[in-house]
């Protein structure tokens, strides 16, 4: 793809998919919409409700975050009909870029079968730092409508160290909690310290699972099983940041009586319209460097 000013498919999604087309488009993009019928206040886009002549006509297609839910349909909310995956399939050419956010491994290898170029934008390191803002912003709300306490002297495990930890630990410090922090790797344990955090190991947090008021889990995998949920006070609120199908298990937490809630695709939820830009940006990126 080497226009200058190629012409954008926005297809499917949720509102940030509809801010983005609108961002797109005040940026002096060509942007034609497909599947958004229902989203309101789309302003400077081409409405096209037929998928196959959105695609014939765009340089550039891009899918929402996720793809899609079921493997076999696009994740459009907005839309009044239907939008299968191998539809897509069957109408994109070699020559058009496609992008979309959370490609699974089955659509990855679709794609490749049918010799289309595809690059899922939510694996890009920039978005992903960046997308931590929104999503701890998210966490940080549910926690304070959550629970009867500020946060402000409470004590909150985070567990986890990676791009979401780093800048949750940070601001829940700035709140003037007592932030304990779990890592794996001596070198993040190093960098929690310097930090102003306490470090603990991840594979010791059980036995100061009943000291934390909050505890927020950014780790993908089932660290908090029945068992750690056993020795968690039941007033103790449990916040999964990670992927589906998170980080604990839900069915013994409420057995258990304990509040968990699974936080997923926050910035969608609570800042669409800042993840949209944040899209926007990661999506420019791309441009410029398969334009080269």
């Amino acid at each position: 793809m080497k226009k200058k000013n190629p012409c954008i498919a926005v297809i499917g999604g949720d509102n940030r998919q509809g801010y983005l087309a609108d961002a797109l488009a005040g940026d002096g993009m060509d942007v034609i919409v497909n599947g958004l019928e229902k989203y309101p206040g789309l302003h400077k886009t081409r409405f096209i409700s037929d998928t196959a002549e959105a695609i014939e006509q765009a340089d550039i297609l891009i899918l929402p975050v996720p793809v899609s839910h079921d493997g076999v349909t696009v994740n459009a909310p907005y839309s009044y009909a239907v939008i299968y995956l191998s539809d897509i399939l069957a109408m994109a050419a070699p020559d058009q870029l496609i992008l979309g956010g959370k490609i699974d491994a089955g659509l990855r290898a679709s794609l490749a079968d049918q010799g289309l170029r595809a690059i899922d934008y939510l694996a890009r390191e920039e978005l992903s730092v960046r997308n931590a803002v929104p999503t701890v912003e998210g966490a940080l709300a549910i926690a304070i409508n959550e629970t009867p306490i500020t946060l402000f002297g409470s004590r909150c495990l985070v567990i986890g160290y990676g791009r979401l930890g780093k800048v949750l630990a940070a601001c829940l410090k700035h709140l003037g909690a007592q932030v304990t922090v779990s890592a794996r790797k001596q070198s993040d344990l190093a960098w929690i310290l310097t930090a102003g955090c306490r470090p603990v190991q991840t594979a010791g947090i059980y036995e100061e699972l009943d000291g934390y008021d909050v505890i927020f889990n950014t780790a993908p995998a089932l660290l908090l099983g029945r068992r750690e949920l056993q020795k968690c006070r039941q007033d103790t609120v449990i916040i999964d940041l990670a992927s589906a199908p998170g980080g604990l298990d839900y069915d013994a937490a409420q057995q258990l009586g304990i509040k968990a809630i699974q936080a997923l695709s926050l910035p969608g939820k609570t800042a669409p319209a800042s993840a949209a830009l944040i899209i926007k940006d990661t999506i420019f990126n791309i441009i410029r460097e398969e334009t080269v």
